[in-house]
């Protein structure tokens, strides 16, 4: 199996078009490999917090990530100071992931930057856009954050949402698709 990077490898972090390679599967297989040490550490043990910061591009202070945790690659994922993730919260990191400070990410939450073609002799392919999710966002349980998205600060995502686009700042969103329920008080 070739362990070099590959032009997909090339791709996919210059956030273009790429198709799976072995490349892209032997480091899939290695961050499983991470992940499976991580996920049976206790969630606040000096250990587990230095596997972390290696399997991140960026990985803050006073950050809680609990148990079942999974991504791709883990090297497309920056995260800030002050997180709470909560468990079974999946991050398909093919393009970039960046969760700034005091983000509340509650269980089973996906957040998937990657898209497939429509017609089917494409699909192999995948299509990128990354996702960013600003300071103090609260994503409720089961939500869905597909790529391109952008979550502006102080925004609340309703439980089992599917957002589709971005979210302004210090709004709740709601629903299949998301739709804004309401502007919060950016004074609370």
């Amino acid at each position: 199996m070739n362990h070099k990077p590959t032009e997909q490898y090339f791709l996919m972090l210059k956030g273009e078009s790429f198709k799976f390679d072995d490349y892209l599967l032997y480091l899939q297989n290695e961050t499983n490999k991470k992940l499976i040490k991580i996920n049976h550490l206790p969630f606040q043990s000096h250990r587990r917090e230095r596997l972390l910061n290696k399997l991140f591009a960026t990985y803050g202070k006073n950050n809680i990530l609990k148990s079942e945790f999974f991504c791709n690659f883990g090297f497309n994922i920056e995260i800030g100071n002050d997180c709470y993730v909560n468990s079974g919260v999946i991050m398909l990191d093919s393009s970039k992931i960046t969760i700034r400070n005091r983000v509340f990410i509650a269980p089973g939450v996906i957040l998937a930057p990657v898209d497939h073609p429509l017609i089917a002799e494409h699909r192999k392919e995948l299509i990128v856009k990354p996702i960013v999710i600003e300071d103090d966002v609260w994503i409720g349980a089961n939500a869905v954050i597909l790529p391109g998205v952008t979550v502006h600060s102080r925004a609340v995502i309703g439980a089992g949402a599917v957002v589709t686009k971005d979210v302004p700042a210090s709004t709740i969103v709601i629903g299949v698709p998301a739709k804004e329920l309401r502007k919060l008080n950016p004074l609370l």
